[in-house]
Formats: C-alpha cells, structure tokens, sequence
C-alpha cells in the first residue's frame, strides 16, 4: 500500500506502509509505524531502533544500498530456516518470512529460485501447524 508522507510529500513505494518515510527522518509513517509496532518481537524488535526513528536495515539500505540488503534479507531467511527446529521454532519461521518479504519491497530480482523455494518451505512447514 502507497501512502504519502504529510511532511515532505514523499509516496512510499515499499511493499507496505510500516515503515518510515525514506526522505524525512520526522515522518507521520514513523509515528504509526512506532504507534503501532511497539512491541513486536518478530517483525520490529524494539532493540533495532536505536531511537533515531530507522531500524537498523533501513539504514543498512540507505548505506550500502539495495541490493547488498537483498542478500543479506536472503541470507538471513536461510539462516532463520536452518536453525528453527534447533532454536526459534515458530518465531524463526516468522523471522524468515519477514525477510524474505522485506526482499520484494526492495525490487532487486536475484536469487529468485532460492527464495522461491523458502517460501515453499515456510508454507509447507505452516500447513504443519
């Protein structure tokens, strides 16, 4: 969903609207994003934030770009898929898909396969619930 920002008029273009405006560190996105995501382990660890407004792979991407977040949002999910029935269970489960859909807001089309076959693992592995 396309939202514009009210204090810079910026329209995000990322896959959703829970995350801050790009352009404008004083965004209303961040005050609904941080409203509502205050205390959510799996998708916006309270500990990523680092109080300036951006979480960490925001920043990530604005310092070395999208493609270098694409691989590592990639690498992570396998990591999380690897290790959850030795460790995360359920919550890595959720931490891989959360990484693998942060991949499609940043619109860098590699590792397609790979990341496809997560996926069919993660839905398979919910269909286990």
């Amino acid at each position: 969903m396309n939202r514009t920002c009210s204090t810079c008029e910026n329209e995000e273009k990322k896959f959703s609207d829970e995350y801050p405006c790009a352009k404008c560190r004083y965004c209303d996105l961040w005050e609904m994003k941080h409203e509502l995501y205050m205390n959510d382990p799996v998708n916006h660890p309270s500990h990523y934030t680092s109080g300036c407004g951006f979480e960490c792979i925001e920043m990530m991407e604005m310092v070395f770009g999208k493609e270098a977040v694409h691989d590592f949002c990639t690498l992570n999910a396998f990591k999380y898929l690897w290790r959850y029935r030795q460790k995360g269970g359920a919550d890595d489960i959720g931490k891989a898909k959360w990484y693998l859909e942060y991949t499609k807001g940043l619109n860098v089309f590699k590792n397609r396969q790979a990341i496809d076959k997560m996926r069919e693992h993660i839905e398979r592995e919910e269909a286990h619930k």
